[in-house]
């Protein structure tokens, strides 16, 4: 069982998310966890991902108050050493040059789509490959 946990801000980028997992969930069995970022909460994010252990993370980058990346390297200086995978919707090539650098698990562009999804569970272990359609 696969514990995938989505952080973001937007409540519509969360619903994305959550029917690409119920549709990988029916066939597959894997277990997730959406988690809608709000401003008063992000102080506690680190917590909340050390206490949970998901076995990967889809951060959004632009956030209120901390940014994705200064929630990944607050993560890294803790120890959670599992993916986190970027998720932004700036695809100008010099932004996704900069985040390819910081976020080496991998980054969704937005609007993801279950290839996407597919393709970066594939990578780290999670996803066999005869199971990709």
């Amino acid at each position: 069982m696969c514990k995938i946990l989505v952080i973001d801000d937007a409540k519509d980028n969360l619903t994305v998310f959550s029917i690409l997992f119920k549709m990988i969930k029916i066939e597959h069995g894997f277990e997730y966890e959406l988690f809608l970022l709000n401003p008063d909460e992000q102080n506690s994010i680190e917590e909340y991902v050390l206490k949970i252990e998901p076995d990967i993370i889809f951060l959004d980058i632009k956030l209120p108050k901390k940014s994705g990346i200064e929630i990944f390297d607050a993560l890294r200086i803790l120890g959670y050493e599992k993916p986190i995978i970027a998720q932004t919707a700036s695809v100008t090539k010099t932004e996704v040059d900069v985040y390819k650098e910081i976020f080496n698990d991998g980054i969704v562009e937005k609007p993801v789509d279950d290839k996407k999804i597919i393709s970066i569970l594939s990578k780290h272990g999670f996803w066999e490959k005869e199971n990709v359609k």
